[in-house]
């Protein structure tokens, strides 16, 4: 609720909004363009998903509704996959009911499903590769098992087109520990990979084939490397944080799971779940709860070791948790039952107009409101320089409550033309407006250059000749 309350923040969704305008201004549905000129930073995914929605809905409600409707699509993918593997050791429909309510509890998957960010579709596309990774692996009917690795394939590819590879660099080690761990499913990794592998490949190649022949070295050097491999190793300085934060996904998953993460130490299986396994009497469920626990702590290490980490990386580590949480609470006695379902429906009560509250006055606190504002009163016909909008502080900004100052790439999406964004007023000579912070052009420097204050703001001014 409320996620169409204000406009897009800075600077990732930003540049996600603006990239998605100038997109489609040009018509172009492959090449992702940024105030004019390629940007390779994410996938195309999130920008096809969006171009109809903005292009439909404005900069609104546009730019946020895919990751909405992506995460609305994950709380039934989960519910109805609890409610097929679970029947016969739960009530189905009571475990999907649970499964719902766990996942759409999850102040993680509420806050980042509101936000015009590529976590969302991926979050999405990989919880259903691995929901079909399992079924290709229970399922009996050779027909339905070629379909499942089938689709796990078309998953993994729209998963690549999402985030990228990283996909593939989770999905390998999940299916060998589930290997190892699970012998009485081994037969049934013998047959079928092809199918996946080349499904994943013809869905990937959609883009990725397609940028490489029109952009050759600069998509591979701009995208593979410097936006995968360097971030992977810690290369992205901005996103780099010391051996003193090795553990910050702890904290972040508990609180990105309240309140479900009290049950939550309660849900994974133990010795004896893991010791039932070597046996051929083991009932489905002890291995579908050992496969989500090993989804989960797959994705944690991952990215616990990854040289770069921000809060939402670790996403994909709560689907799986919240099957495990389900599946748990819906075996309780009924009056935990009860306890919990009030509990559930009264954080959801106070989730929603928390998100909802946070939000507008994150985007009126920043100063972005404001800046949206002046860009909005500007005429469509005049040229416009953005002047020094970046800090001027030399460090990151990371790690600390400040909210700092930004290059404001949400403009170009609001705005809806190329500008002269610069750090030299002279560069700004052939323009008609001129939109900067308060404070970064004295009135000497105005009047010689030929400006006059137009509209005067808080945080922004904005001049005219």
């Amino acid at each position: 609720m409320g996620f169409w309350s204000s406009g897009l923040f800075d600077l990732d969704e930003g540049f996600y909004g603006a990239v998605v305008a100038e997109m489609n201004r040009r018509g172009d549905w492959i090449t992702p363009w940024y105030n004019g000129k390629p940007w390779f930073e994410k996938p195309i995914l999130l920008y096809w998903l969006a171009k109809p929605t903005i292009a439909t809905f404005g900069i609104w409600i546009g730019p946020r509704l895919p990751s909405v409707l992506c995460t609305l699509a994950l709380y039934l993918l989960l519910a109805r996959f609890a409610e097929r593997r679970f029947k016969g050791y739960t009530k189905g429909e009571s475990v999907a009911i649970w499964t719902v309510l766990v996942a759409g509890g999850f102040p993680l998957h509420a806050a980042l499903g509101r936000l015009m960010m590529t976590d969302a579709p991926l979050n999405l596309t990989f919880a259903a590769a691995m929901i079909l990774f399992w079924d290709s692996l229970i399922e009996t009917n050779e027909r339905r098992r070629k379909t499942a690795r089938l689709l796990m394939g078309v998953a993994l590819g729209f998963g690549i087109l999402a985030k990228g590879p990283v996909v593939l660099l989770l999905t390998i080690p999940i299916a060998v520990a589930t290997y190892v761990l699970q012998p009485q499913r081994r037969a049934a990794f013998k047959f079928g990979w092809a199918t996946t592998f080349l499904a994943m490949v013809l869905v990937t190649a959609t883009w990725y084939a397609t940028s490489y022949g029109i952009h050759g070295q600069l998509f591979v050097q701009k995208f593979l490397i410097e936006q995968n491999l360097n971030r992977f190793l810690g290369g992205d300085k901005a996103h780099t944080v010391g051996i003193e934060t090795l553990l910050i996904y702890i904290p972040v998953i508990f609180l990105g799971a309240l309140p479900w993460s009290i049950p939550a130490f309660k849900s994974f299986p133990g010795k004896a779940q893991l010791a039932a396994l070597k046996e051929s009497s083991a009932d489905d469920a002890v291995g579908l709860r050992v496969f989500l626990a090993t989804w989960f702590f797959v994705v944690f290490f991952f990215f616990t070791v990854s040289g770069a980490k921000l809060v939402h990386y670790v996403l994909p580590c709560m689907p799986p948790l919240a099957l495990l949480i389900a599946f748990s609470l819906s075996r309780r006695p009924a009056r935990d039952q009860v306890r919990w379902l009030a509990v559930g429906v009264g954080w959801i009560f106070v989730l929603s107009p928390l998100l909802w509250f946070a939000q507008s006055e994150y985007y009126r606190s920043s100063g972005q409101a404001e800046a949206h504002s002046l860009a909005l009163s500007i005429p469509k016909e005049k040229k416009v320089a953005l002047y020094q909008l970046s800090r001027r502080e030399k460090s990151r900004g990371t790690g600390g409550n400040k909210l700092m100052e930004t290059s404001l790439p949400s403009l170009m999406m609001v705005l809806d033309r190329v500008t002269v964004d610069t750090e030299n007023l002279t560069d700004a000579a052939d323009c008609d407006v001129l939109l900067t912070r308060t404070g970064r052009i004295s009135e000497s420097e105005a009047v010689s250059n030929g400006w006059k204050v137009s509209k005067q703001g808080t945080n922004f001014v904005l001049y005219s000749r």
